[in-house]
């Protein structure tokens, strides 16, 4: 029996979509807290049950390839907007299907183990 977890949570900020990334041992619990300094409406996208320690290592993975999906983006992308970036810091702009892309990822994952590089003409269009 799992006793924690990795969610993805979103909000629309600014005509923007954003999600984070984190773990709890109660999701909802951790959704109300989010949203009690949140104006607006915080929505649980996803949710992986696991151990503790598990729950560790895979939130580190997620945030880091969303990290660094952001970080290629906005060099490539001259329209960043940076006063959003600040007031957003722990959040990812992301604008698509956050369940499909983690089912696509955990099927390519099995044999890359999240080191696989993303083409530059798609960095944009997964975050943005």
């Amino acid at each position: 029996m799992s006793n924690s977890g990795v969610y993805f949570i979103t909000c629309e900020f600014l005509g923007r979509r954003f999600v984070k990334i984190g773990r709890s041992t109660n999701i909802a619990r951790r959704r109300n807290q989010l949203q009690s300094g949140c104006p607006f409406r915080l929505k649980v996208e996803h949710i992986e049950a696991m151990s503790e320690s598990e729950a560790v290592a895979k939130e580190k993975k997620w945030r880091a390839m969303f990290q660094d999906m952001r970080k290629r983006c906005e060099s490539f992308n001259a329209n960043t907007d940076d006063v959003n970036t600040q007031l957003m810091f722990h959040w990812f702009p992301y604008e698509n299907d956050i369940e499909a892309f983690i089912e696509r990822r955990k099927a390519r994952d099995s044999a890359t183990e999240f080191d696989e590089e993303v083409a530059p003409v798609h960095q944009e269009q997964l975050l943005f």
